[in-house]
């Protein structure tokens, strides 16, 4: 009985050991965190489990405020900083701000800081709508 305990102990011992070896030489080590997959070192994790994102080497819930996730690797990554809209422009259409029911009028903002990530598009730096014009142009124009 004790022959085989020990046996099995040395079998555990072995596997475990030839895990550890398949770890290092994949470039990955144990993992601390429960919710990380696969690990650069024990506290820092390269992928998380399937319903975590990874930010900064750390599995989280959610993405910090600012940072959106990339869909296909559950990342988190810095958005781009935008600036406040300008004002609307005046309702016209075809350079003219009369004389037409419908016209558009559009705004615009600017990127204050890009996202440092390339693969991260900025949202829409225009943006327009339709707007009702004034009918009748003031002194018939």
């Amino acid at each position: 009985m004790q022959r085989r305990l020990c046996m099995l102990l040395l079998f555990i011992n072995s596997v475990e050991m030839l895990r550890q070896d398949r770890r290092r030489k994949q470039g990955t080590a144990e993992c601390r965190s429960p919710s990380c997959e696969s690990c650069f070192s024990k506290d820092f994790c390269m992928k998380c489990k399937e319903t975590f994102y990874l930010h900064k080497g750390k599995c989280l819930g959610t993405c910090p405020p600012n940072t959106t996730a990339r869909p296909s690797t559950r990342e988190c990554q810095e958005m781009c900083e935008m600036g406040p809209w300008s004002e609307w422009s005046p309702c016209s259409h075809e350079g003219r701000t009369c004389g037409c029911k419908w016209g558009v009028e559009t705004r615009m903002r600017e990127v204050v800081q890009s996202a440092k990530e390339e693969a991260v598009t900025c949202p829409a730096l225009l943006e327009s709508r339709k707007c009702r014009m004034r009918k009748y142009c003031p002194g018939g124009e």
